[in-house]
Formats: C-alpha cells, sequence, structure tokens
C-alpha cells in the first residue's frame, strides 16, 4: 500500500549527483573530434578533465584546450589531459535515457522553468511553484504518497535541482513567475499562456505537453514506428491532402480539392492570415467547422497556439480527433525521418555516434573532387545534428525539425541565395510532415513564382525516389480542370456538395485529372483538351437518355431482340451500381470497372465521361434535394 504524506512539515528532495555541464561538454567534444580517442571523464577537486592518453603535442593539446573553452557551459570547470592521476575520481558518462530526457543539458532560466513545470505538472496538478537559483519551493493544498515523491526524484536528478514540497492550506496567495517567452522561438507553455480559451482548449494543449513527456524518451531511443504515435482517426487509408495556410492563402477552392481527396490536412493560418484564408478557401467559419465534424478537414497547429484564431480553436475543441499539436506532429516526423534515413536521429550512445562519424570520415580519402563538398558537409552536419536534437526538438516541437532534416543537406549542397534557402527552409518542412502523414501535398507558392519543382525535387529526395506522386504534377492545371468539368455551381453549399460523392468517385476523378493535365505545358492546352472531354460526356449524355426512354418491362416481351438487351444490360448495371455504392462503397475497382461498361453500352469512348456525368448527376439531385427542402 502507498503511504501518503499529510503532515504540515517539508519534504526536501535533492539530486543524487550534480555537474555543471561538464558531461554535457564531454559528449560534445567527442562528437565534434570523432578522431581523438577520449579514454575517460575524471574530476580531481571541484575540476573535470577529458582523459586522451594519445595527445602528445601541447600545441594541439592547447587548441583542444581552446576549443572546449569556447564551448562549455558558463560556471563548469573542465578541459582536457593527457594524463590521469591516480585515486582520481571517474565520472560515468550520460546514457541514452539521460541524453534524451535532457539530464545534465545547458538551460537557459526559460528552459529551466519551462521544463520543471512540464515535469511536475504530468506528476501533480494542482499545484504553486517558486523558483530560486538551484532549488523550487513546490507548494502543494493535498497529501503526497510514496510514488509521486519518487517521481519527484526522478525530476530532480534529471534537472540538478533540489525540490523542497511544503503542503499549504490555499495557492491564492502564492505568486508564481512567469517564464515568459522563449528569446528565440520555441513553444510556450500552457499554465501560464491559456487565458482567454476554454477549459476544452487548455485541455488539449495541456495533452500534447503530457504527451511528450511520456513519450520523448521512446521516441529517441527506440526506433519506433509513426502509427505508434498517430491518432487513430488520423491514421486511415483514405485519400487525403495536405495544404500549407500558415501565411499564405490556399491556391485554389476548398470544394476543388474535397472532389479529388476524402479529406484535406491544412495547417492552420494564423489569426492575420485567418480572413484571406476563408475567402481563398471560398467557405465560411461554421462550413469549417461542419466539415471537420464530418471529417472532410483536419487541422495541424505547429506554432504557439496563441499565433492562431481563437474562434478557430475553441470550434474544433468541439470536435474530436480534428486537430494535431506541434509535439505530436514533431514525434509522428521525427519517426518517419528515422525510416527513412537512419542517420537521421540514431538511437545510438555517444561512443556509437563518435565511432561512425571517425567511419565515415575515412570516406572522404576515397571521395572525388565532386563528392567532397558533400561528404566533408555530412561529417559536419552529422556532428551539429547528432548532439543537439532532443533539446531544440523538446523546446520548438515540430517546428525544431527544420534544424534536422532536410533542408539543411540540400541547402549545403545546392547553391541558392537567402531567399531561396528561407522558400527551402518552408517547402522541406512541409514535405516533411506531409510525407510523415502519408498525404499529397499540394504546392502553396509563396511568391510568384511557381514552387512546384522545388516542391517535387525535396519529395524526390525525401522518400529516395525519382519520381514522387504525392507532389501533384501541375497542379494549378488540375484546379482549373475541376471547375471546367464539373461546372460547380457557385451557390452550392460546400457541405451539400461533399455529401454528394463517395470515396471510390473521388479517387477515380482524381486519378483521371492528374491524368489529363501531366503532360500540358499551357493552360489553353488543358481548356482544348477539356473542351473535347465535355463533347464526350454530352455525347454519353445524349445516348444514355435515349435508351432510358424504353420502357423498362418491355424487355419481358422480346428478350432476345437488340435493342431490348441494350436495356436490359442498362438496367442490370444500374442495379449493380446501386448495390455497390450501398454495400462497397469502398471498393474503386468494382466502381471502375461498372464505368468501362457503361462506356461501351452507350458507346462513350471513355469511362472518365461517365464517371464525371454520374457526379455531375449526384451533385444535382442533391442540390435540388437541399434547395427545396
Amino acid at each position: 500500500m502507498t503511504q501518503e504524506y499529510n503532515s504540515m512539515s517539508d519534504i526536501k528532495i535533492s539530486p543524487k549527483y550534480i555537474d555543471y555541464g561538464e558531461r554535457t561538454a564531454y559528449d560534445m567534444f567527442r562528437i565534434n573530434n570523432p578522431d581523438i580517442d577520449c579514454e575517460c571523464l575524471y574530476s580531481e577537486g571541484d575540476s573535470y578533465y577529458i582523459y586522451c592518453p594519445q595527445i602528445k603535442d601541447d600545441l594541439e593539446l592547447q587548441k583542444l584546450n581552446e576549443y572546449i573553452d569556447d564551448h562549455r557551459q558558463i560556471g563548469s570547470h573542465i578541459s582536457v589531459r593527457n594524463f590521469k592521476p591516480e585515486g582520481v575520481v571517474q565520472i560515468k558518462e550520460r546514457n541514452l535515457t539521460e541524453i534524451n530526457t535532457l539530464t545534465g543539458a545547458n538551460r537557459t532560466k526559460y528552459d529551466l522553468l519551462n521544463e520543471i513545470h512540464l515535469e511536475v505538472k504530468s506528476i501533480i496538478k494542482n499545484y504553486k511553484l517558486i523558483h530560486n537559483h538551484l532549488e523550487v519551493k513546490l507548494f502543494i493544498t493535498s497529501s503526497i504518497n510514496e510514488e509521486e515523491i519518487a517521481k519527484l526524484q526522478d525530476v530532480s536528478n534529471r534537472i540538478f535541482i533540489r525540490i523542497t514540497i511544503s503542503k499549504v492550506d490555499s495557492l491564492d496567495s502564492i505568486k508564481e513567475e512567469d517564464p515568459g517567452e522563449p528569446f528565440l522561438g520555441g513553444l510556450i507553455l500552457s499554465r501560464f499562456n491559456s487565458n482567454g480559451f476554454s477549459e476544452r482548449v487548455k485541455s488539449i494543449w495541456e495533452e500534447d505537453e503530457d504527451f511528450w513527456m511520456e513519450n520523448r524518451e521512446k521516441l529517441f531511443s527506440e526506433s519506433v514506428d509513426k502509427t505508434i504515435f498517430t491518432p487513430n482517426q488520423w491514421n486511415n487509408k483514405k485519400s487525403k491532402c495536405f495544404i500549407d495556410c500558415t501565411v499564405s492563402p490556399p491556391p485554389c477552392k476548398l470544394i476543388n480539392l474535397l472532389t479529388l481527396y476524402d479529406q484535406v490536412y491544412v495547417v492552420a493560418p494564423i489569426a492575420d492570415s485567418y480572413d484571406s484564408f476563408l475567402k481563398s478557401f471560398n467557405v465560411s467559419n461554421p462550413e469549417l467547422l461542419e466539415l471537420s465534424n464530418l471529417s472532410k478537414l483536419k487541422f495541424i497547429f505547429p506554432q504557439n497556439l496563441k499565433r492562431y484564431p481563437n474562434f478557430l480553436l475553441e470550434g474544433l475543441s468541439e470536435i474530436n480527433n480534428t486537430t494535431l499539436l506541434s509535439r505530436r506532429l514533431a514525434a509522428i516526423s521525427v519517426s518517419d525521418l528515422r525510416m527513412r534515413n537512419p542517420l537521421f536521429f540514431p538511437n545510438m550512445s555517444i561512443q556509437e555516434r563518435q565511432l561512425a562519424i571517425r567511419d565515415l570520415k575515412s570516406i572522404v580519402n576515397k571521395a572525388s573532387k565532386v563528392e567532397l563538398k558533400l561528404v566533408d558537409f555530412l561529417l559536419f552536419d552529422i556532428s551539429q545534428r547528432w548532439y543537439m536534437y532532443p533539446e531544440i526538438i523538446g523546446s520548438d516541437g515540430a517546428l525544431g525539425i527544420r534544424h534536422f532534416g532536410l533542408s539543411r543537406s540540400i541547402s549545403k549542397t545546392i547553391r541558392l541565395d537567402d531567399m531561396q534557402t528561407i522558400s527551402l527552409d518552408l517547402i522541406t518542412q512541409m514535405v516533411e510532415w506531409c510525407g510523415a502523414l502519408d498525404c499529397h501535398l499540394i504546392p502553396n507558392n509563396h511568391s510568384k513564382v511557381s514552387l512546384e519543382p522545388a516542391y517535387k525535387l525535396v519529395a524526390n529526395i525525401y522518400t529516395g525516389m525519382p519520381d514522387t506522386n504525392w507532389v501533384p504534377k501541375n497542379f494549378d492545371y488540375s484546379n482549373f480542370a475541376v471547375s471546367k468539368i464539373l461546372s460547380v455551381d457557385s451557390e452550392i453549399p460546400i457541405v451539400d456538395f461533399v455529401s454528394s460523392f463517395n470515396s471510390p468517385d473521388i479517387n477515380l476523378f482524381r486519378e483521371f485529372i492528374h491524368g489529363l493535365v501531366y503532360h500540358k505545358k499551357s493552360i489553353d492546352e488543358v481548356e482544348s483538351s477539356i473542351s473535347g472531354f465535355n463533347f464526350l460526356i454530352k455525347s454519353y449524355e445524349d445516348s444514355k437518355k435515349s435508351l432510358n426512354e424504353w420502357d423498362i418491362s418491355g424487355f419481358i416481351i422480346d428478350l432476345v431482340t437488340n435493342p431490348l438487351n441494350v436495356v436490359l444490360s442498362s438496367w442490370v448495371i444500374n442495379r449493380l451500381g446501386y448495390l455497390i455504392e450501398k454495400y462497397s462503397p469502398k471498393n474503386s475497382s468494382l466502381q471502375k470497372y461498372l464505368d468501362q461498361i457503361e462506356s461501351m453500352k452507350t458507346g462513350a469512348s471513355l469511362p472518365s465521361a461517365v464517371l464525371v456525368s454520374r457526379m455531375r448527376n449526384q451533385l444535382a439531385d442533391t442540390w435540388k434535394t437541399q434547395k427545396f427542402k
């Protein structure tokens, strides 16, 4: 039975061990100097020393000490030696768990307070905390048990801080220090920034924070499949597209996207961009929420929630499984990147990383002049990537991945100006998030120049395949073709529109549209093809109309005559289509087969003409039904 402590006397918890960043500096030194054999870290008095017996040259030793002096944490006492006196204390290096939970990491005051609150709130829900240098005083109003004390001891050991627990009658008179906002960006705490939000929004925010604290060690220490971190409703096989609307308005109406995909994943617009977002999507706020309720729209919030429209967050908070916040997105993305390239986020000890970089350096001697730049950069990039990522991603969430993902590698191997580099960061970030969520990516141009080729290039590098098909080619043409072929009435409510079609038709229509525009070089070529295609649809509909004028009961009189056989086949196909749609709506191969039969039966030359005609009729029927209710 767990013992509870109800006494008013203070409970004091102290870390089992304290260093001032010396072990962290030791890790950094080894990764950035992979050719130096470091036998151990030891302490003598108040000072710490990296023991490198192979260093015999005094000048080399001096340069190494200058390096570590430039990179050590202020207040730490560490240097490099080529000897180890007898009787000194050998310091145990950080293990993988300690590295990934930021034990002994260099922290600013903001980082320290941020980490303490994230740790403590996952253990005790109702508390207040006052920080004073290397000590915090934790005020609680209820009793605390042995298990909670043990967890707080772990926090003390990780952060190297003393914790004094005081039980009080009320927390009202205790004023906590707000950590504020990080100097260079980063996620802010829900505890000090959720004023003005409902309890529902605050709960979603806190859930994302708790998720990170519970899963960060697993994420960075194990090769975990991304589906472990992906919410069930986001981990489906439906056709879906991904579009970044953070600042730039979407490049097309939402109704066109929902004609091509079952679901649209939107990187949510910040507050200043929300009106232009609605205008470009041609939807109202209530329609947006209704589409989210129908699982047609899902929203991604990679930045601090205070940057987004309050009413959007409040509306979405009432709908389950429709939002994805920064820390969970980061976990999904890290898992996906590591599976695609093991050099990203390796779950290896520091010694293993040092030896791996040393092995990579040996490639330099075999590389050609063309390859040398890439190899040199990879070595530098990997040394940076393999040291900082738990700390930066823990602080910045999904936005932190840009420091360690593909963008750094690509920008150093392709000559780009400053603006191109900024665009590349944004593009790569979207490709990585989109790929992790298994979506098609809809390019959103942040300038007058089309960025589609850049999206395509990054996607090809990301997948390792020469022709990635999840960045649609000529999307501007696709958007134009959808509008012209379906002839969508601007008055039809978008919610009625999306309920008109099933998944098979959406998937088949997307394949047809992409095929139609794939090799086109201008909008005039697309328009010419659409004109010809619309003629085929008209021919098909005229033929079908004449067939449907037959009296269906007439086929009983003479089943052997050719015209009546045509009528019979028409009736059977229509009936079969109804049954397939009712009982097997996900089987697009059956629907595709029926369209082929229908096109042959009526003399239409393309099954896609049958598909579009049927979609138009479904849309018209829905519109009439809703309009005249």
